[in-house]
C-alpha cells in the first residue's frame, strides 16, 4: 500500500479535515484501506456529525450484499 488522498463520498458533502492530521493508505477508490488520523475534537461539530470518528475510532466494513450478510 502507498499513501494516498482521501476524497469524501459526495453524499457527505464538504467534509472538513486538515490533510496534515490524516494518513490514508488506499486499496481502491472506494475508501477501502487504512485511515489513520489525529484526534480532532471539533471535527464532528464542524461537519455536523453525531459521532466523531477521529476520537475513539470506528469500524468500517465493505460488503457486496447487505441482505446476504
Amino acid at each position: 500500500m502507498t499513501e494516498g488522498k482521501w476524497l469524501a463520498p459526495p453524499e457527505l458533502g464538504d467534509v472538513n479535515i486538515n490533510p496534515n492530521q490524516l494518513a490514508i493508505f488506499n486499496l481502491d477508490n472506494n475508501h477501502s484501506g487504512i485511515h489513520i488520523n489525529k484526534a480532532d475534537f471539533l471535527f464532528s461539530w464542524r461537519n455536523k456529525f453525531i459521532h466523531d470518528p477521529t476520537i475513539g475510532g470506528h469500524p468500517a466494513f465493505n460488503i457486496k450484499d447487505i441482505n446476504q450478510f
